[in-house]
C-alpha cells in the first residue's frame, strides 16, 4: 500500500481578488455587523467552500481586507534630509486616507472587530 502524496491546492488570483473587492464593498455598504460569508461568496461569484478554505472565519478575511488597504495607505514616502518633513508629508497622506469613505469603514472595522 502507498501514501499517496497530495499537494495543497493553490489559490486562484482572479478568486482572491473577487473575494477581497466583495469583502471591502459589503464592509462599506452593510458594516462589519452584517457582513456574511454567503454575502460575500455571491457577490464574487465563489462558493463558500472556497472562501472558508482560505480565510477560517468572516474575521480572518476582514483582517486580510483591511492589512492590503492598510499597505495602500502606509506605503512608504520619498524620504529626505528633512525627517520633519517626511514625517508631515506622510502623515498629511495618512490622513488624506482616513478622512475617505474607506477610511472611515476600516476605522469603524477596526474599533468594532
Amino acid at each position: 500500500m502507498t501514501a499517496e502524496v497530495t499537494t495543497p491546492r493553490r489559490r486562484s488570483e482572479k478568486s482572491r481578488v473577487a473575494i477581497v473587492g466583495a469583502t471591502r464593498d459589503l464592509l462599506l455598504e452593510r458594516g462589519f455587523d452584517k457582513l456574511s460569508i454567503e454575502a460575500v461568496a455571491a457577490r464574487a461569484g465563489v462558493g463558500k467552500q472556497t472562501i472558508y478554505r482560505w480565510w477560517p472565519s468572516r474575521h480572518a478575511l476582514v483582517a486580510d481586507v483591511i492589512l492590503e488597504d492598510a499597505d495602500r495607505i502606509l506605503r512608504p514616502i520619498v524620504t529626505t534630509d528633512d525627517v520633519t518633513a517626511d514625517v508631515c508629508r506622510w502623515t498629511v497622506t495618512l490622513a488624506t486616507a482616513l478622512t475617505t469613505s474607506r477610511g472611515h469603514a476600516m476605522l469603524r472595522i477596526l474599533t468594532i472587530a
